[in-house]
């Protein structure tokens, strides 16, 4: 797929000078401009520093129209959206996963070729990079969407996707009732939402190496205990979302309890 239609899609927001995640997203945008990647990013107000050397890397920087989790990301996806146009493809990837860039052209090549939508998988070699509560933490979240639709190749946790713009609209969707839906959740369920409308949903190993100072900022109490938050919040709502849409039925325990959340 020729390049001027595949573009990344992603969301900032670093309110201090020399917060390590600033620097790992500055390294994602120069990856980008090298391996010839447009790139979006909505930020949500970000030091000024950080948002001269975003646009120096010619980065398409926006201004988020509302703030949040939820909003940003949509925001920037939209636009990417247009950018690539009918025929394009785009990639939302959290700004600090610099490394995953230069494995992008086999997932927008998987697209050109009949995928919807593209979700990275994290190799071995990869997952030995994360500290251990991720390594233990986020293959229950995958389980808990295994569980859901059956499918277990898929790395959901991993939060990359790659997807054509037919499927792009479901990225932009509110799903108002579902845990998660305006934060994490808003690149999660449309991957359920796609599964359920039997569009083309594919995985591809990636050796991604997590950068050692990311995993500096993840090694800490405060850190696990938002991300143990995060993924039982998502595992919760991955089973009444895909209940909803009538994928599974209600057979054990958690599936119950899930239920009568609703």
């Amino acid at each position: 797929m020729e390049k001027e239609k595949c573009v990344i899609a992603t969301q900032t927001l670093y309110r201090s000078p020399g917060e390590a995640r600033a620097e790992l997203a500055i390294q994602m945008f120069r990856a980008a401009s090298e391996h010839g990647f447009h790139v979006v990013c909505s930020d949500g107000g970000s030091y000024e520093d950080f948002r001269d050397d975003t646009r120096d890397l010619g980065v398409e920087l926006l201004d988020e129209s509302e703030s949040g989790m939820g909003p940003g990301r949509r925001q920037a996806i939209k636009r990417a959206m247009e950018v690539v146009g009918p025929c394009g493809a785009v990639c939302f990837i959290e700004p600090e996963k610099g490394p995953l860039v230069k494995h992008l052209n086999s997932c927008f090549e998987l697209i050109s070729k009949g995928a919807d939508i593209v979700v990275p998988r994290r190799s071995r070699q990869s997952w030995k990079t994360y500290p251990r509560l991720q390594r233990l933490s986020e293959p229950f979240g995958n389980y808990s969407l295994e569980m859901a639709v059956g499918r277990k190749d898929l790395d959901i946790f991993f939060g990359a996707r790659v997807f054509n713009v037919q499927a792009g609209g479901l990225f932009l969707e509110r799903r108002p009732d579902i845990p998660g839906e305006n934060s994490w959740g808003t690149t999660l369920y449309p991957v359920i939402d796609a599964i359920h409308r039997g569009l083309k949903v594919v995985s591809v190993i990636v050796d991604y190496l997590h950068p050692p100072e990311q995993a500096a900022t993840e090694n800490n109490l405060s850190f696990y205990t938002r991300r143990l938050a995060q993924i039982t919040e998502l595992a919760t709502g991955t089973f009444i979302y895909a209940m909803k849409l009538g994928l599974i039925q209600k057979e054990s325990v958690l599936i119950d309890h899930c239920q009568k959340s609703v």
